[in-house]
């Protein structure tokens, strides 16, 4: 009866608020993790996946006891965007590290992330950036094939920034039965990725600037020959997945200032890319 079902859902809720700190409630409660993402010197993407329709509040402080709040948003996910929650936190101040968290069911908090915000456009600034690509994050047997226990020894290098430069899942792996092809597929490939906890304690570390790359749609693809309704699924899967910036007419490239001295260019090479010379036939 419904009586029933809502005692359980209290009881499951109280073990989870009062496990040990042993007890990851990432695990439970936010199986694929979260993350930062397009940071500027005022500004962050913050972002996570539940299952609709139960509501998520994040919190950013520049406190780990998250004394004084920076920034507070609730969002509710939506089976049309695949659980994702993506929230810009505004308002923050330039150099400086943030603490962030989720609250769901307005109950049981996550762990913590963090991030540093850019330095003013004017300031010159040290930047510390680590970047990496290629992650095929797909489970054999249910398991991942692949640890990426280095990404531990990345997050402990203490980044401000970490650039994931493409094929940041990999739709047509050979470990996997067959390739991606619809929007489905294409989502769990990336749950796959964001399951793995090596991945999650990195995002948790810092922020990420991310681009895309052939294997999120399909091996070397090109905008001219691609199946479009791959492509547009594949595309909407990895925007879904990132805490990256949405932009007018859906566009994937944009740039970062960090103070006076850098600027990141995150580039598209797949949405624009013509026919391979190889398909044509001059060649």
């Amino acid at each position: 009866c419904e009586v029933r079902r809502v005692l359980i859902g209290l009881t499951v809720v109280l073990l989870t608020a009062i496990a040990s700190p042993a007890f990851s409630q990432v695990d439970f409660l936010f199986p694929h993790g979260f993350a930062a993402g397009d940071v500027t010197a005022t500004t962050a993407v913050l972002w996570t996946r539940r299952e609709p329709p139960l509501e998520v509040t994040v919190e950013v402080s520049p406190d780990r006891r998250f004394e004084t709040m920076a920034y507070s948003a609730t969002a509710t996910p939506t089976a049309e965007r695949g659980g994702m929650v993506k929230v810009v936190a505004t308002g923050l101040l330039p150099a400086t590290r943030y603490h962030y968290r989720f609250l769901l069911g307005g109950v049981v908090y996550s762990e913590i992330g963090t991030f540093v915000t850019a330095p003013p456009a004017e300031a010159r600034e040290d930047v510390r950036l680590a970047f990496s690509g290629d992650a095929d994050g797909t489970h054999v047997d249910g398991a991942p094939a692949h640890s990426f226990a280095l990404l531990d020894a990345v997050a402990a290098e203490r980044p401000d920034v970490f650039i994931v430069i493409g094929d940041t899942i990999y739709a047509d792996s050979r470990l996997a039965n067959r390739p991606a092809r619809t929007l489905a597929e294409y989502r769990a490939k990336h749950l796959e990725t964001r399951s793995i906890p090596a991945v999650q304690r990195l995002l948790r570390a810092t922020s990420v600037m991310v681009i895309w790359d052939d294997h999120e749609v399909q091996n070397d693809f090109d905008r001219e020959t691609v199946d479009p309704a791959r492509f547009a699924a594949g595309r909407q899967a990895f925007v879904e997945a990132w805490p990256i910036t949405e932009q007018a007419e859906g566009r994937l490239y944009r740039s970062f200032r960090w103070g006076k001295e850098v600027e990141v260019f995150v580039l598209d090479l797949r949405s624009y890319r013509s026919r391979q010379a190889s398909k044509t036939p001059a060649c």
